[in-house]
């Protein structure tokens, strides 16, 4: 089965850039949510209520997120050395999720959060992928006689 031809004209493009837009527009709704962001911490600091702040970039999306603690929730990041954080350290931050709209977020309230060791030691794909996992198998069928 053939598709029918695409017929672009400057028209037609202007219309679905406005549709396109429009659909952004009205997924503004600001929400929150219990979840966690995992990337770099990129600055350390307090804010002006004097509460302890790190400035993470997610793994994602590169976007750089302030997440705020009044309750200790940042304190493990202390016993690190200045210059451990300012290289990058990776950590994932837990709490609440202050959302601008569906993709972008505005805030963490941190409850804890986790360090991890030195990028360069997760796996990369030669230790991830195997080609002969599945003796030749297909997928379908190796799960099959795994699961008998």
């Amino acid at each position: 089965m053939l598709s029918p031809d695409l017929v672009v004209t400057p028209d037609t493009a202007q219309d679905v850039g406005r549709k396109l837009a429009s659909l952004k527009r009205a997924a503004g709704a600001a929400h929150r949510e219990l979840g966690s962001i995992e990337g770099f911490i990129s600055m350390v600091g307090r804010d002006g209520f004097n509460r302890p702040v790190v400035w993470l970039k997610s793994r994602l999306d590169g976007q750089t997120i302030k997440c705020v603690s009044s309750n200790g929730g940042l304190d493990l990041i202390g016993p690190f050395k200045v210059s451990e954080v300012i290289i990058g350290l990776r950590a994932r931050v837990h709490g609440t999720l202050f959302y601008q709209d569906l993709t972008r977020i505005k805030k963490v309230e941190a409850e804890r959060v986790e360090t991890f060791g030195d990028s360069d030691a997760l796996p990369g794909m030669d230790d991830i992928v195997c080609p002969g996992f599945t003796n030749g198998l297909e997928a379908c069928a190796w799960l099959k006689e795994a699961r008998t």
